[in-house]
């Protein structure tokens, strides 16, 4: 709450410099007021989806399904929710045309860094999302909370006024479309006849660990309630005798063992069924001898003998992997032990699609992420089809994805509409097998959006006003359909200055800031750092408060359990480990640093490489100890897809020892600097060499993070990401006993 507070007070201090708000005209009216009640939906999402995403995170960690630094595969698609949220919060507020020119440079800053973020996010999972949050959503809340010029009323209350000029029932699917909804062909065009052949059924019901287990610690054991949706699906599929699509979706054994035994105890009530199997990405990453293991102990945790499709994720495709996994799966098929396999795996363009699905021995279907907010590539789906591939959707969770995508499917069928069932004939219109997912509490909503699905119809013009959502919320450039929504999102693009962006004002003095020193001359700075081959070390850098915050707070977390040990460090030469953010309190070196909008726009203006944003690697918390011997001569590694926007830095905390680090320039000079508290070296990968010499008795201390300009990732990356190691590894010891010693020494402070 102190965080949020802060980022809407440091965003009204700057509302002399954004500008006026403009006036939107009468005819416009329709669409702004449609435009902004999507923004204050998707507000009310982010903070829905950012809640429901620490929750999930907390109950991975607390079930012991994950450590605190594996969590982010469990989350991946509860992360994807939060930025397509956050997103098309952004996208919607530019199109109401109720923004400031700063206003609109604002937004379109944040746009990009979130953007990056989905276009990363939709190919592998974010390692670790609390980097980049704390910086995306505290200005995503600033600029919507804070005041407007001249005492003019904040953002968010000037769209909930714009809203109400016309209410929801008053603005009709023609005139969001526009010239769109009469198109001849295009979306509405689109049959269910598609979906109607092919291996897989048209209709389906995905299960996992959320609908059948196990049970989050305190929480009551999912339901894995499958057999009344399985048999509402044979029902919408043309009678109880039709073939239904049962989804098991990667998951623990416990959840396989139930779901058998349901499938067993009550196999008299249910339709005939398809049973197809997905991989995890981890055994698909591991190869083929993974791929079979995964298999077999599925298969006897269901207690079956074969499927009828076995899903693969996208590891599994790659070269290294795919001559051992076609084996494979042509002897699994010559055995009758699957009937067909499938790709589980993204692809958001016909090259990267034909690349995946065309191949020999050729797979049955394509299953792929496909909801309102991010729907499937229409070119992608074509190239499937034109293989002779069904494609089948999965939706990202139970129900409808989202307020802001319940506002849309309202105007497409009605308020008395299902929403669901709407999203699901929606599907069916695409041309795609559809899938419904039931969650933890097997919601009655699945049942009756299948039962409904027969009545449910799209008003003329729904499939355009559809596509328009989920081109205002993708992250990859999209070609526009021609509505009215995007046209005035274009409209509120063309007009905003955006190379003027990062010339704001600073932020008022507030935590966090840097010393209004570093942010002078950053030409001069910028010329330093080429000259020192991408190097560059700055004294006295972070404000008076923010340094001394940093300065308590790492103090604090040597004494607490906020510190995940690296267990590439040995205790002696390199003692700590990677700052956690994964309870309630947090640490606050993410919204200190990662939060830090004056220290992003320096690093921004060093490196001249466009904008910086705050890494989804953790930072780490390191001593060189008294018998450190340092570092030998090393370029830094590089962990991200664009060398000459993957920066790292060593933040100098503490420094009574003699260490120092030494640097070649562009020119092979060699310098050598005893680092200072309060310092800041950046150093861009594979550029300089650097070493750290020996502490000869004294210790120093370094916060080590990574700032970014894409989020994509290098080959390296995730091997970097593996921190298991026992009780026994010597850096883990080593802080055990610094944070007890540090307790003790707290306790002996107090005065009772």
């Amino acid at each position: 709450m102190a965080a949020r507070a802060a980022a809407l007070l440091a965003a009204a201090c700057l509302a002399r410099a954004l500008g006026a708000a403009p006036e939107v005209p009468d005819a416009e009216a329709p669409v702004a007021a449609h435009a902004a009640r999507g923004a204050l939906a998707a507000l009310a999402d982010v903070d829905e989806a950012e809640a429901a995403l620490v929750a999930a995170e907390q109950a991975a960690i607390a079930s012991g399904a994950a450590g605190p630094l594996e969590a982010f595969a469990p989350v991946h698609d509860a992360v994807g929710l939060l930025l397509d949220a956050l997103l098309g919060g952004l996208r919607h507020t530019l199109a109401a045309g109720a923004a400031a020119e700063g206003e609109r440079q604002q937004i379109l800053a944040l746009e990009r860094q979130a953007g990056g973020l989905l276009t990363a996010q939709v190919k592998e999972p974010l390692f670790f999302w609390h980097g980049p949050k704390w910086l995306l959503l505290s200005k995503f809340r600033g600029v919507l909370g804070g005041a407007g010029s001249s005492g003019e009323p904040a953002l968010l209350d000037r769209l909930r006024a714009l809203s109400s000029r016309h209410p929801a029932g008053a603005v009709t699917v023609q005139q969001l479309v526009g010239g769109a909804g009469s198109s001849a062909g295009g979306v509405e065009e689109l049959s269910e006849t598609a979906a109607s052949g092919g291996t897989v059924p048209a209709l389906g019901v995905a299960v996992g660990n959320p609908e059948c287990g196990p049970a989050a610690a305190g929480s009551p054991l999912p339901a894995c309630a499958v057999v009344g949706p399985l048999a509402e699906a044979a029902r919408a599929s043309g009678g109880g005798s039709a073939a239904v699509h049962l989804l098991v979706l990667p998951c623990s054994k416990p959840a396989l063992e139930r779901l058998g035994a349901v499938l067993k105890e009550r196999h008299s009530e249910l339709p005939p069924l398809f049973v197809s199997l997905a991989v995890s990405r981890e055994a698909g990453e591991a190869g083929a001898h993974a791929v079979r293991a995964s298999l077999k102990d599925s298969l006897g945790a269901l207690g079956r003998v074969s499927l009828d499709l076995l899903w693969l994720p996208y590891g599994a495709f790659k070269k290294r992997q795919w001559q051992e996994v076609k084996s494979f799966l042509e002897q699994l098929m010559n055995k009758s032990i699957i009937g067909a396999y499938g790709v589980f795996a993204e692809a958001r363009s016909t090259v990267l699609a034909k690349k995946l699905l065309d191949r020999e021995p050729k797979p049955a279907a394509w299953l792929k992420q496909h909801d309102l907010l991010r729907p499937s590539e229409p070119e992608a789906v074509a190239t499937a089809r034109g293989l002779g591939i069904r494609v089948v959707a999965l939706p990202r969770r139970p129900g409808v994805p989202s307020t802001l995508a319940g506002a849309y499917l309202e105007a497409a069928a009605g308020k008395d509409a299902m929403q669901e069932a709407v999203q699901l004939r929606w599907t069916l219109q695409q041309g795609l097998a559809a899938t419904v997912r039931l969650g933890a509490a097997a919601a009655p909503s699945a049942g009756a959006a299948l039962q409904q699905l027969a009545e449910t119809r799209l008003a003329s013009g729904a499939a355009q006003l559809l596509a328009a959502l989920g081109a205002l919320c993708s992250p990859e450039p999209r070609k526009l359909i021609g509505s009215s929504l995007e046209g005035a999102l274009e409209r509120s693009r063309t007009t905003t200055d955006n190379a003027a962006a990062d010339q704001l004002p600073p932020a008022p003095p507030a935590v966090p800031s840097v010393n209004g020193a570093s942010l002078e001359g950053l030409p001069a700075q910028h010329e330093q750092y080429k000259a020192n081959n991408h190097v560059i070390y700055r004294e006295d850098f972070f404000d008076a408060d923010t340094w001394a915050a940093i300065k308590a707070e790492t103090q604090r977390l040597w004494r607490s359990e906020d510190i995940e040990a690296n267990c590439n460090l040995d205790g002696v030469n390199r003692l700590g480990g990677y700052v956690l953010d994964h309870n309630p309190r947090g640490s606050s070196l993410y919204r200190l640093i990662y939060g830090n909008e004056a220290f992003r726009r320096w690093v921004s203006a060093v490196n001249g490489e466009g904008e910086m944003w705050p890494s989804d690697f953790p930072i780490e918390l390191r001593e060189y100890g008294p018998q450190s011997g340092g570092m030998a001569c090393h370029p830094d590694l590089q962990m991200y897809a664009v060398p000459r926007k993957d920066l790292e830095f060593a933040v100098t905390v503490d420094n009574d020892s003699s260490c120092n680090v030494t640097y070649r320039d562009a020119k092979g000079v060699v310098h050598k600097v005893r680092t200072h508290a309060n310092s800041v070296m950046m150093v861009r990968v594979n550029a300089a060499e650097h070493c750290v010499s020996p502490t000869n008795g004294g210790t120093r201390t370094i916060l080590k993070f990574i700032f970014v300009g894409d989020y994509r990732k290098s080959a390296h990356f995730w091997s970097y990401t593996g921190n298991v190691c026992g009780e026994d590894n010597r850096n883990r010891q080593m802080l055990r006993q610094r944070r007890e010693a540090g307790a003790t020494a707290a306790e002996g402070g107090l005065e009772l």
